[in-house]
């Protein structure tokens, strides 16, 4: 039996947790033990110890990375300097953790632990695997990540886009392990008139719905004027944008209401992150990720399970696992003609829609659910950690 450390800043579940949240159960099943330790008191914790797994308490110190919200400025250097020592604080913690639960290995869950457990790693003689969700702006920020790879003992990229992004000197200790879904949480979903009702004001008329953080590299604003161009050309297609800031201060939401309320008035909703992400994907028509530089696109994998068709950019993560028009449609990134384009296509055309529905659940069930995925991470812990 390996005993894991998972390590995460985070209290609530977006892509990154849930994507810990799929494979934990699995790896438990084959050998693994996977401890969390995470802040206490939000929906990671309690999600986690609903799985029956263990929870260890670890706060973190907030700590704003290298640069602002929106990738632009380097933060200053007084800035860097505190940065610096709360994440001597963290790594004081975090080790002390290691050493309480006797882990054998540490596996860091989102960026801002990275370097913080490649050190613990080192101080406490424990192996680390530090899994990248996140697409780091060129410059010091990618630099500081593949320092944070050598002092660890491998990486695990969820996408060949997310390995890339590694300095060359760094890349070789990277594994690409794409991410997956977890089958019961989408089992026996039916279509919901109620869900239907929340998500648009016409719920008999399509609807389109992008779920997920609403951030600005999330590419949110090219799909409310796509949509609005699909409206212009007679098609009654209804916007649901579901989900909550999570990097940004809430500033491209309001930007996003008011723009939808020029152009789309009431076809145009907002709904708060909820975790019923498998009631809303299986009640509405399409699904539409319009990132421009997606990491991977769990969300994406999500839909196709429940047999709703997607659409997503041509660059990033979901280029290397949709295939354009057999298991989705994949556009131009930031051009809201192309992305309109491919929603009339997908309203228009009842075949078109059936042949992807059905190509696009096959493709998910046979290669990208949690015990692919945690079979494979079982055979990284013991190639490090013995």
């Amino acid at each position: 039996m390996i005993r894991a450390l998972a390590v995460s800043p985070s209290r609530e579940v977006t892509g990154a947790e849930q994507s810990l949240l799929n494979v934990a159960p699995f790896l438990d099943s084959a050998g693994v033990r996977v401890t969390l330790a995470a802040p206490a008191g939000g929906a990671f914790e309690a999600r986690w110890r609903d799985r029956g797994l263990d929870f260890r308490t670890l706060e973190f110190p907030v700590r704003r990375g290298m640069r602002s919200v929106d990738g632009r400025q380097m933060h200053g250097p007084v800035e860097l300097v505190r940065t610096l020592w709360r994440s001597v604080r963290a790594v004081y913690g975090l080790t002390k953790v290691v050493r309480d639960t006797d882990a054998d290995l540490i596996h860091s869950n989102l960026l801002m632990t990275h370097l913080d457990c490649a050190v613990a790693g080192r101080i406490t003689r424990t192996p680390s695997v530090l899994e990248l969700h996140e697409i780091v702006a060129p410059g010091l920020g990618r630099w500081a990540l593949g320092v944070a790879i050598r002092l660890s003992d491998s990486a695990i990229a969820i996408s060949d886009v997310s390995r890339d992004q590694v300095p060359s000197w760094a890349r070789r200790k990277v594994a690409v392990i794409p991410q997956c879904v977890d089958l019961a949480r989408f089992t026996g979903v039916e279509p919901s008139a109620a869900w239907r009702a929340r998500l648009a004001a016409s719920p008999r008329c399509p609807i389109v719905a992008a779920v997920g953080r609403i951030d600005p590299e999330k590419g949110l604003h090219v799909l409310v004027e796509a949509v609005a161009r699909v409206r212009a050309g007679g098609v009654p297609l209804q916007l649901a944008l579901v989900g909550s800031p999570g990097t940004d201060d809430g500033a491209y939401l309001a930007s996003l209401v008011r723009m939808g309320n020029e152009i789309l008035g009431d076809a145009m909703r907002v709904v708060p992150h909820v975790d019923d992400v498998a009631g809303v994907l299986s009640s509405v028509d399409v699904l539409a990720c319009p990132s421009p530089l997606e990491p991977f696109g769990m969300i994406l994998l999500e839909a196709q399970v429940c047999r709703v068709p997607v659409v997503a950019c041509r660059s990033g993560g979901p280029g290397e696992f949709i295939e354009h028009e057999e298991t989705g449609i994949l556009v131009v990134p930031g051009d809201p003609d192309d992305l309109a384009g491919a929603l009339r296509r997908l309203l228009d055309d009842e075949g078109l829609r059936e042949k992807i529905r059905k190509a696009g659940e096959e493709r998910v069930r046979g290669s990208y659910i949690a015990p692919v995925r945690a079979r494979r991470m079982v055979s990284l812990y013991h190639r490090i950690a013995g």
